[in-house]
């Protein structure tokens, strides 16, 4: 099941909507979907190149935005000394019966490094995945759910002058979306 329609659109999360016990809500700039092709060219002597497009490819995802030092919600005192599940100070949204959070810097990072525990795969959502290819009831909404995304690199920097926030890059290996390959 998909999140639906929200202010913030990319969510991470460590399982399914419904079955995450980390579900996250981040402040993007950038999002960009990658799809590289390895076709196989073979030059005989003195004729034409011979292609061969095998089908493979290697999706990936790049995510870039800020993030905050701090929660955003001083009001919040849901401490847990699961570190996954101390949300305190965060603020959140209940998306489509469940709670998802706008981390700061050091919780983002730190679920990051811990993943993947118990076995669970990072999703990735995108945009309203309510309805990602056009039905006979309804129109394309647009958005995408990744499943099975591997951390492949993330980097947090700062500028000067903008100590209280974080710019972060995030990249992913992922599987592709439900749709391309139907």
């Amino acid at each position: 099941m998909a999140v639906g329609a929200s202010d913030l659109s990319v969510f991470l999360r460590n399982g399914t909507h419904a079955g995450a016990s980390v579900r996250l809500m981040l402040k993007c700039d950038q999002v960009s979907v990658q799809y590289t092709q390895s076709p196989i060219q073979i030059t005989p002597p003195n004729a034409d190149q011979i292609m061969f497009d095998l089908g493979f490819s290697k999706p990936s995802m790049t995510i870039s935005g800020v993030i905050d030092n701090i929660g955003g919600d001083p009001a919040n005192n849901d401490f847990d000394s699961t570190a996954d599940e101390n949300v305190k100070g965060m603020e959140n949204e209940e998306l489509n019966g469940q709670d998802y959070f706008i981390p700061y810097k050091n919780y983002l990072e730190g679920f990051l490094m811990r993943h993947p525990e118990n076995n669970k795969s990072l999703e990735i959502e995108i945009g309203n995945a309510t309805t990602p290819d056009p039905t006979s009831g309804a129109f394309t909404t647009g958005g995408a759910v990744y499943i099975n995304c591997a951390l492949q690199q993330v980097q947090f920097s700062q500028s000067p002058g903008l100590e209280d926030r974080w710019i972060f890059t995030m990249g992913f290996l992922i599987a592709r979306r439900a749709g391309v390959a139907d």
